[in-house]
């Protein structure tokens, strides 16, 4: 793949998961483990650890001072996706 692709999908993957797993954070869900039984996790869980698993890959491709400002750039975006659903909510 191209640095330019890497770098588009990387991004989109990383800020994608962690607006998805904040939205899905307020969902519970079970799990079965072997041996344990059941856990109740929230269902975000596993888009935490796909925006690691990004964040991991821009660092190693594109550098920290990139994969900083994509965290920076995901925090913004959560922050106006976070005021969207409030006004959604309160006004809807």
């Amino acid at each position: 793949m191209e640095t330019e692709d890497t770098r588009a999908i990387f991004t989109a993957v990383f800020a994608g998961s962690i607006v998805l797993a904040n939205v899905l954070a307020a969902k519970l869900t079970w799990i079965e483990l072997p041996g344990l039984g059941g856990v109740a996790v929230p269902a975000g869980f596993v888009a935490f650890g796909v925006a690691y698993l990004a964040s991991d890959l821009l660092v190693e491709y594109h550098g920290k001072d990139y994969a900083a400002t994509v965290v920076n750039g995901t925090v913004v975006t959560l922050v106006i996706a976070y005021a969207l659903v409030f006004l959604a909510i309160s006004y809807a």
